[in-house]
């Protein structure tokens, strides 16, 4: 199955290749399996060396896959039982967070370059988000914080009755709702990304007729003490998606799709 709705990419029950966010120079310490000191030995038998490139990325095969910009090294760090989609790097390249989708349950989770020993980006979801489909997470760049979007539904079976934009403090785990919005009033979030301070995200705002998808506008949200506010829609909306920030300047990047 492969719904294609707005700033999301459904491919969980698909082989597709999909290049993960950026080539990120690895920090890896000298613990965790590595061989030596500023070394990481995976179980794949490949020497991840500490500063060297690594892209992160989803499809085939099925799981989360690194591989250096040259193309050798490619392996698996996460595959099945399950699916796991949306690899996003840590600042300091030390940790991937991403997607685990098991049939029913959708969640964010963040792991080490060796795919060992998992744990979830938030243990006690509160009352009222439980049971959400949690996708998309996007490190600030800072490292302090995960941004990710939760959907009352399964979007990769229809479009969801409501979205949830959601911020949690890496450390603690603590999550504040940066906003919500509903499929009934014709919007839904996706794909959030970071300015360079931390003070504002990109994203997309996905637009419906119904349940039918009409498009996305880009648009920003900006962070003003505790609250945030809402998505100001800075293009029409159209065939937009997948948005970034630059990492140090007031500029973003879209994409654009073919909705038909």
């Amino acid at each position: 199955m492969f719904t294609h709705w707005g700033g999301i990419m459904r491919h969980r029950r698909v082989s597709v290749l999909v290049v993960g966010l950026i080539v990120a120079s690895v920090g890896c310490g000298d613990d965790g399996g590595g061989s030596s000191a500023g070394t990481t030995t995976t179980d794949a038998g490949t020497v991840i060396a500490d500063g060297e490139e690594w892209i992160a990325f989803q499809g085939t095969p099925q799981g989360i896959s690194l591989i250096r910009p040259d193309g050798t090294g490619s392996h698996v760090i996460l595959g099945p039982p399950g699916d796991q989609n949306h690899p996003d790097w840590s600042p300091d390249g030390s940790e991937i967070a991403y997607v685990q989708y098991d049939g029913s349950s959708s969640a964010a989770m963040i792991t080490d370059l060796q795919g060992a020993n998992p744990r979830p980006v938030v243990e006690s979801v509160p009352a009222e988000l439980d049971g959400l489909f949690w996708e998309n997470p996007a490190w600030s760049r800072d490292g302090t914080e995960i941004a990710m979007i939760g959907y009352d539904g399964d979007p990769s079976l229809t479009a969801p009755a409501r979205s949830v934009l959601a911020v949690v403090e890496v450390a603690t785990g603590e999550l504040t709702i940066a906003g919500e919005l509903a499929l009934a009033d014709g919007v839904l979030h996706s794909f959030p990304r970071w300015s360079p301070d931390g003070h504002a995200m990109v994203l997309n705002v996905d637009h419906f007729t119904g349940e039918a998808f009409d498009g996305s506008s880009v648009a920003v949200v900006r962070r003003t003490g505790d609250s945030w506010s809402a998505p100001e829609e800075i293009t029409e909306v159209g065939q937009y998606g997948r948005v970034d920030w630059h990492p140090s300047e007031d500029r973003i990047v879209l994409g654009d799709f073919d909705i038909g």
